[in-house]
């Protein structure tokens, strides 16, 4: 068997490689890119207001009732002013907290 490479090579020249952002696919893939970027980012804070939104909502409706007893059994307020004498007390500042350990691997 012969090998027909043996003969004179012929260098093959390489292209000129330009940078991607010079070419027209460079900058169009790039404004793609940006603009998935922005969406996503966009609906994921709107995602996230929406969802504490939605959580307060249904805080406050499981609580009414609990809210209701309360404001009936206490007069907290008096001519616009929390009354004293009737609020619970609110201490002065927040006991302090340990964080959370986890467990496990």
């Amino acid at each position: 068997m012969t090998d027909h490479t043996t003969g004179p090579r012929v260098a093959t020249q390489t292209a000129h490689r330009r940078p991607l952002l010079q070419t027209l696919y460079g900058k169009l893939a790039a404004i793609l890119f940006g603009l998935f970027l922005l969406i996503g980012l966009l609906y994921t804070a709107w995602m996230i207001r929406t969802s504490q939104l939605y959580l307060q909502a249904v805080n406050q409706k499981l609580n009414i009732n609990l809210a209701r007893r309360l404001a009936t059994e206490r007069i907290l307020f008096s001519d616009g002013r929390i009354n004293p004498r009737r609020s619970p007390a609110v201490p002065a500042s927040p006991a302090p907290s340990r964080p959370c350990r986890r467990r496990g691997p």
